[in-house]
C-alpha cells in the first residue's frame, strides 16, 4: 500500500450491525404479516411465516455469536457489557425457537420487542474502534520468545487504547516498538548462528539509537525480510511519527485510522514470517 494512501485521515468505519438490526425487524414484519391474516404463527395456513420466522431466529443468533467471537478478541473491560447483551438476546431467541408453537401471537410480539430493544441497546455499547483492529494477538504472542511477551502484550494494550481514542500517531509508534523488539531478537538469533560468543547485550548496544530503517537494513544483511518489499514504506511512516513526537515540523503529518490498521497488519505479517 503506498505511503500516501496510508496517511489520509479517514473517519473510522462503524462495525456493521445493520444486518443484525435488519434481521430483528424482519421478525417483527413476519408477525405483522401473520396478524393481518388473523392467524397464529403456527397455524397450517401460516406455514411459510412459521418457517421464515424460525429461520430468521437461527440466522440472527448466528450473526450475534459471530459478533461475540470478535468481541472476545479484545480486552474484557471493553467487551464484557456488549457480550452480556448478546448473551441475553440469545437466551430470548432460544426461548422463542423452543416455545414458538405454544405462544400466542401477542406474546410472540412482546418477545420480539424485547429482542429489538436489546439489539438497539447493543449498538451503543459496542467498542467500534477496537473491533476495527483485526489482529490475532494471542497467535502472534505464541510465536514470540517468552521473555518478550509481557512487554509486547503491554504495547498491544497501548495500541488499542490509543486507537480507541483516535490517537493514531501514538498507535503507530507502539507498532514500531513491537517491530523493533521482534526484529532485534531475530537479528540476535541470526548473528548468534555466525558467532556463538555474541550476547543479547551486544546486539542491544549495536541497535541502540538506530532508526527503524537502519535496523531493517541490518536485518536484511543477515538474510531477514527478503520477501517484504513494502518494509521501507512502513519504516518511513514510523520514523515520521517519531520525529514529529520530538521535533516541531512546519508541515502537518496526520496519519488516519487506515494508516494504523495498515501498520498493524504489516507488523503481524512480519512477526509471522520471522517466527514461522
Amino acid at each position: 500500500m503506498p505511503l500516501r494512501a496510508l496517511t489520509r485521515a479517514l473517519t473510522p468505519l462503524e462495525y456493521a450491525t445493520d444486518s443484525i438490526e435488519q434481521r430483528s425487524r424482519q421478525l417483527d414484519s413476519i408477525l405483522r404479516s401473520t396478524k393481518r391474516k388473523h392467524l397464529q404463527i403456527y397455524h397450517t395456513k401460516a406455514i411459510k411465516d412459521y418457517y421464515d420466522f424460525k429461520e430468521n431466529l437461527l440466522s440472527l443468533k448466528s450473526e450475534l455469536m459471530q459478533l461475540k467471537q470478535q468481541l472476545s478478541s479484545i480486552e474484557r473491560q471493553y467487551s464484557e457489557k456488549p457480550i452480556a447483551f448478546i448473551d441475553d438476546t440469545c437466551i430470548e431467541l432460544d426461548d422463542l425457537h423452543k416455545n414458538i408453537k405454544s405462544l400466542s401471537l401477542d406474546i410472540l410480539e412482546e418477545h420480539v420487542d424485547i429482542v429489538k430493544r436489546l439489539i438497539a441497546s447493543l449498538r451503543g455499547f459496542l467498542p467500534i474502534t477496537l473491533l476495527e483492529l483485526e489482529v490475532n494477538e494471542n497467535e502472534l504472542l505464541k510465536r514470540i520468545p517468552k521473555d518478550l511477551r509481557d512487554e509486547i502484550t503491554s504495547d498491544f494494550a497501548e495500541i488499542r487504547k490509543c486507537f480507541s481514542a483516535q490517537v493514531y500517531r501514538a498507535s503507530i509508534a507502539f507498532c514500531g516498538r513491537i517491530l523493533e523488539s521482534a526484529l532485534g531478537r531475530k537479528y540476535y538469533e541470526e548473528k548468534r548462528k555466525l558467532n556463538s560468543k555474541i550476547t543479547i547485550q551486544d546486539i542491544e548496544n549495536e541497535l541502540t539509537n538506530l532508526s527503524f530503517g537502519k535496523i531493517i537494513e541490518k536485518c536484511r544483511d543477515v538474510g531477514l525480510l527478503k520477501d517484504q518489499p513494502d518494509v521501507e514504506s512502513y519504516a518511513d511512516l514510523i520514523n515520521k511519527v517519531r520525529i514529529l513526537s520530538i521535533h516541531h515540523k512546519p508541515s502537518k503529518f496526520a496519519p488516519g485510522p487506515d494508516a494504523v490498521k495498515g501498520t498493524v497488519n504489516f507488523m503481524s505479517e512480519v512477526i509471522q514470517k520471522l517466527y514461522s
